[in-house]
C-alpha cells in the first residue's frame, strides 16, 4: 500500500481504510479510448520489433533466443508505455473519486 501513496500522493489524505477501497475502485475503471490506443500501437510496435530481431538472430537455440528477446527487449519496450499510461489512470480516478466525495452532502 505504501508504494501506492508514493506513486499516488492524494491518497496519503485518506485513511488506510479509503486507500484500500480507492484504489480498488480505480483498478476497476477502464481505460479511456485514446489511452488503449496508445497500448494496442505499442503493443504492435514491440511485437514487430522482437519479430524482426528474432528473425535476423541465427541462432542454434532459438526458445532461448525468443527468452532474451522477450526479457530484455520486449518487456521494458511494453513497461515503457504500459506503466505511465495506468498510473495515469489510476492518479485520474482516485482524484476523480476525491473530488465526488469531496462534493457528496454529509
Amino acid at each position: 500500500m505504501k508504494i501506492w501513496v508514493k506513486l499516488i500522493p492524494e491518497l496519503g489524505r485518506l485513511s488506510a481504510a479509503e486507500q484500500v477501497k480507492a484504489i480498488d475502485q480505480a483498478s476497476k475503471t477502464s481505460f479511456r479510448t485514446h489511452e488503449a490506443i496508445i497500448m494496442v500501437i505499442w503493443l504492435i510496435f514491440a511485437y514487430l520489433l522482437n519479430k524482426r530481431i528474432l528473425a535476423s538472430t541465427p541462432g542454434e537455440n532459438p526458445v532461448a533466443d525468443a527468452l532474451v528477446a522477450n526479457l530484455l527487449i520486449t518487456l521494458p519496450l511494453l513497461l515503457l508505455v504500459f506503466v505511465p499510461v495506468y498510473l495515469r489512470k489510476m492518479r485520474r480516478e482516485v482524484r476523480k473519486q476525491m473530488q465526488s466525495d469531496s462534493s457528496a452532502p454529509s
